[in-house]
């Protein structure tokens, strides 16, 4: 169950606008995620949570300047994130922790984050911008709660609460060069932060330490241009990613556990086509390739098949091991798409559309370690629709996968061995929409 709503205002004034931007959100997920994937009830893990987040933003833009536009903000978010319960369940539970019947965990971790931000834009002649920016984050986290674990009839209840706050500097640095009204080019260099945080799942009683914030500098040069009076648009980014703590997730036993990888860096370039090939068609081309790896990371988790494993599925031994150069996880070297939108006027105020989309992606890592690899698939999706010229109603049939490829969208190469999810096979169906 998910509520949520948000509110801009803006107040105009002779030099500048203040705007207001508050949000709220509260989330409820009730889930049960089965561990050993056999229809047995080896290890099941109950993951029940809530979220609810605040958030308030006040902005001064400039509104009256022909060569200079400028921002100041603060920011303010108040989040809480609770497990309420986190449990583990299952015939298999004997066999993982020997002694011990049941897990039950109530934790709660909170956010207090404050930011303040600066950035403004010059024209330095009519065709040459320059932008910067700066902002300042400080995050207060807090996580407390209790682990309960049941020795036979003896139940003991294992208290705690530990909080840390983070706080950096990010900025961000751009160029910008019109060559003509129909074509630009820029260079940009930003420092991004992500705050660090506590891992939620705390089985033992013992907090872990909070994983380190992760720092990246990011590198971006690129052209964005239009042709054939406007009928055809290019862009084309070439950058570079330098990851600083990047932070990780892995999941083993039931629970999402963080890490962090000294250093990664990322080499890539993105090429998108837009073109109304005519006043019927429209084509979409997409290309984007990345090498992507891992520069320092020593001690990654590292899962080996074993022949001792919980339940009928065998299992996997987890260490820690050094994975420097190997390829990061889930970034695919090459990954491309291709469109089609097709309208038309048909019979008496009736309109046609047909599109289709075709994907590609050349295969990745699934972890760290490099053992886990999924294959290269294509998927394909179309739908034809007929309908009102003025979209007031509209039939339509569509499929997905049309091939019926077969791909994984989840994979988990923790204690309880390989388990993967497949993608949907091919879907078909029928929509109908109205608008009054």
């Amino acid at each position: 169950e998910q509520l949520g709503g948000a509110l801009h205002l803006t107040w105009q004034m002779p030099d500048f606008d203040l705007v207001s931007i508050t949000a709220y959100r509260d989330t409820e997920v009730e889930a049960v995620l089965d561990q050993d994937a056999v229809r047995l009830q080896v290890i099941d893990a109950v993951l029940d949570r809530e979220e609810d987040q605040f958030s308030q933003e006040l902005q001064l833009v400039s509104n009256n300047s022909d060569n200079y536009n400028w921002i100041v903000g603060a920011f303010f978010m108040d989040a809480e994130s609770s497990y309420s319960p986190f449990q583990l369940q299952g015939l298999g539970l004997p066999l993982l922790a020997p002694g011990i019947t049941f897990v039950d965990m109530e934790v709660t971790q909170s956010l207090s984050s404050y930011s303040l931000f600066a950035q403004g834009t010059y024209d330095i002649t009519e065709a040459l911008s320059i932008t910067g920016g700066v902002r300042w984050t400080e995050d207060e986290r807090e996580m407390d709660g209790v682990t309960t674990i049941s020795f036979g009839p003896a139940d003991v209840p294992l208290p705690f609460d530990v909080d840390e706050t983070f706080s950096e500097p990010t900025w961000r640095l751009a160029l910008d060069y019109r060559v003509s009204d129909d074509m630009m080019l820029y260079a940009s260099y930003n420092r991004g932060f992500k705050s660090g945080l506590f891992n939620s799942v705390v089985s033992s009683g013992v907090p872990s330490p909070a994983v380190d914030p992760e720092i990246i500098d990011a590198y971006e040069l690129g052209l964005k241009s239009d042709w054939m009076d406007g009928r055809m648009r290019t862009n084309l980014a070439i950058f570079f990613y330098d990851y600083e703590d990047l932070q990780l997730q892995f999941v083993n036993a039931g629970a999402t556990v963080l890490g962090n990888a000294a250093s990664a860096e990322i080499w890539g370039s993105e090429l998108t086509v837009l073109a109304a090939v005519s006043d019927n068609l429209d084509l979409r081309l997409g290309l984007s390739w990345l090498d992507a790896e891992y520069e320092d990371y020593p001690d990654a988790p590292i899962s080996t098949p074993s022949d001792v494993g919980f339940g009928p599925i065998g299992g996997n031994s987890v260490t820690n091991g050094d994975v420097s150069g190997n390829k990061m996880a889930r970034a695919p070297d090459f990954t491309s798409s291709l469109g089609a939108n097709y309208t038309r006027a048909v019979l008496d105020g009736l309109k046609f559309k047909a599109n289709i989309n075709w994907y590609y992606n050349d295969g990745f890592y699934w972890y760290e370690d490099n053992r886990v690899k999924q294959e290269s698939y294509d998927v394909i999706n179309a739908a034809v629709s007929l309908g009102s010229a003025d979209d007031d109603w509209t039939v339509r049939l569509w499929v997905k996968n049309l091939t019926d490829e077969e791909y994984s969208i989840f994979t988990n190469t923790g204690t309880f061995g390989d388990l993967v999810a497949p993608a949907r096979p091919r879907v078909a169906g029928v929509g109908v929409e109205f608008r009054f």
